[in-house]
């Protein structure tokens, strides 16, 4: 297998993983920002 044919999976499979993880640490700081808030009105 030559390295041209796999470096566009493992391109596509960092990319992939990278914008989970973005995802997910936005989700977690909107999730952290709706809780201070929520805090904040109680």
């Amino acid at each position: 297998m030559s390295f041209k044919r796999i470096a566009p999976k493992i391109m596509w499979f960092v990319g992939l993983w990278f914008a989970s993880v973005l995802a997910l640490f936005l989700v977690s700081a909107m999730l952290r920002l709706l809780m201070s808030m929520a805090g904040l009105r109680a």
